[in-house]
C-alpha cells in the first residue's frame, strides 16, 4: 500500500479541521437560536433565562460555561485499526476549505455542540461536530449526545437527514429528554435556517 502523510508522522493524537470562527460568532449563534425556538415555544420559560444570559455577547461574571481551546471538527483518532480507513489514507495537510454548519445542540448548564457535514473532507465520526460551548460537561461528551439524538434507533433519527440536508425548507426545531450520564436532560436541537458558513483548514494535532 502507498504511504501516505500521516505515515511520516510520529504519535499525532487526531486529525481536525480548524474553524475560522470567534467566540463571539459562536454566543450569536447560540442566542439567535434559542430566540427563534423560544418564539416557537412560548410556554417555555426557561430558554429566556439563557437567552439573556449570552445577550451582551460574553459571560457573566461567576459563569461556569467555558470555550474549547480550539473551534475544530475532529477527523480520526489516531488509535486502533485506522491505517485503512480514507479518514487516514485520504488525509491533506493544510488543505483550505469552507465548512456549513448546519445546526446546533443546546443542553441547559452543560454543553453546546454545532452540526456540520464536512463533504470534502472524509470524517471517521458518524455525526461530525464541533464542541462550542462547555460547563458540566467535557467536549467529548460531544460525541455521547450525538450518538443518542441520531443512531440508529435514536430520539432524533429520522431529523438528522434533514438537519444535514442543503435544503433549508427542511426545518428542525425539536426539544427531547434524554437520559445522559445517568440523568434526564431537555435537549434542544435546532437547524439554522440560513446557510452559515466559515473558512477552515485541517490540521494534526498532538497532545
Amino acid at each position: 500500500m502507498e504511504n501516505c502523510y500521516l505515515d511520516t508522522l510520529q504519535r499525532f493524537s487526531y486529525t481536525g479541521i480548524l474553524i475560522n470562527i470567534e467566540s463571539k460568532d459562536v454566543l450569536k449563534l447560540l442566542n439567535t437560536s434559542l430566540t427563534k425556538i423560544s418564539e416557537s415555544n412560548k410556554e417555555n420559560t426557561e430558554l429566556p433565562n439563557y437567552i439573556n444570559h449570552f445577550n451582551d455577547l460574553s459571560f457573566p461574571k461567576n459563569s461556569n460555561w467555558r470555550f474549547p481551546n480550539d473551534f475544530h471538527i475532529t477527523c480520526l483518532f489516531n488509535k486502533g485499526y485506522v491505517r485503512n480507513t480514507d479518514a487516514y489514507r485520504k488525509f491533506e495537510n493544510n488543505l483550505k476549505l469552507d465548512v456549513v454548519i448546519k445546526g446546533l445542540i443546546f443542553i441547559p448548564d452543560k454543553i453546546v455542540t454545532l452540526i456540520v457535514y464536512p463533504e470534502e473532507v472524509h470524517v471517521q465520526n458518524k455525526f461530525p461536530h464541533v464542541t462550542a460551548l462547555i460547563k458540566d460537561y467535557k467536549p467529548v461528551d460531544s460525541n455521547l449526545v450525538c450518538e443518542l439524538l441520531f443512531q440508529e434507533g435514536g430520539v432524533l433519527e429520522k431529523e438528522y437527514k434533514k438537519i444535514i440536508d442543503s435544503d433549508l425548507s427542511n426545518k428542525v426545531l425539536e426539544i427531547v429528554e434524554l437520559d445522559i450520564k445517568g440523568k434526564r436532560e431537555k435537549v434542544y436541537v435546532y437547524k439554522f435556517d440560513t446557510v452559515v458558513k466559515y473558512s477552515g483548514i485541517t490540521k494534526v494535532y498532538y497532545k
